[in-house]
């Protein structure tokens, strides 16, 4: 997979604010295909190319990463959990397919209060 550059969206979530026991961080949807709502009332565009999630995440506490996707923005229909280790050795770094309409980054903190985090994760575009 090769990423085209001027693909690259923005940072849709990123966090650096700690979190204390049990605590979730729950970036927002982002619609990342374009399904029209009616084929009447709307052309449908057509994308040559594969969506992925990217993103790193450090914490001092254990935990786990999360990203959710939807064809709707409201019901997870499919989850990958990645468990984020204590430190920057145990950093997760993750790239996965996008296959729903819909994508978003969750993170759970386990039962300790954080002293330091750092998520950021974005849409890019592959060909």
């Amino acid at each position: 997979m090769s990423v085209v550059l001027s693909e690259i969206q923005d940072f849709p979530w990123y966090t650096t604010t700690v979190l204390a026991a049990s605590a979730t961080f729950t970036g927002a949807w982002k619609r990342v295909h374009y399904i029209p709502l009616s084929t009447e009332t709307e052309i449908p565009v057509s994308m040559p190319w594969a969506r992925y999630v990217s993103g790193l995440v450090m914490a001092d506490q254990t935990g786990t990463v999360r990203v959710d996707q939807s064809n709707d923005g409201t019901t997870v229909h499919f989850r990958e959990s990645f468990v984020v280790g204590i430190g920057l050795a145990n950093a997760v770094g993750f790239l996965r397919r996008i296959y729903g309409s819909w994508v978003r980054v969750t993170y759970v903190n386990d039962a300790t209060l954080q002293g330091s985090f750092s998520l950021f994760a974005l849409v890019i575009n592959g060909v």
